[in-house]
């Protein structure tokens, strides 16, 4: 058992997310927890859903927690999280804007969800 820091990490794999913090358990398997104090609109909370989706796809974690102490990140996290959900894609275009991109988009498959819990922390 242990942990790992986004300092002793280094880079997030392409397409998914640095964690604030990878807890290792005995056997081997890995938890990606995010500490989430601060809401994330547009296109930062949709990247920030894919790529959180993205390494649970890819078994890059076998969970994710997701830490906040506000309950409307709760509830908005959440729910964003459950399976049928659509997963939104986000590219740049010329202008250097983020515009979507429907075509790349997924939906949460049920092992996914399953993966993925958000929690309300009230004493962060």
């Amino acid at each position: 058992m242990g942990f790992e820091t986004p300092a002793e990490i280094g880079e997030a794999p392409i397409g998914g997310k640095l964690p604030d913090v990878i807890w290792y358990y005995n056997g081997g398997h890995r938890e990606a927890i995010e500490i989430e104090l601060t809401a994330k609109w547009g296109w930062e909370f949709d990247t920030t859903i894919a790529r959180i989706v993205n390494d649970v796809r890819a078994g890059t974690y076998k969970g994710y927690m997701i830490v906040t102490r506000s309950s409307h990140i709760q509830k908005r996290y959440g729910k964003a999280f459950s399976a049928g959900q659509p997963v939104r894609h986000w590219v740049k275009n010329e202008e250097r804007k983020y515009t979507r991109k429907p075509s790349g988009d997924s939906v949460i498959e049920e092992y996914v969800a399953d993966a993925i819990t958000v929690l309300l922390k009230v004493d962060l």
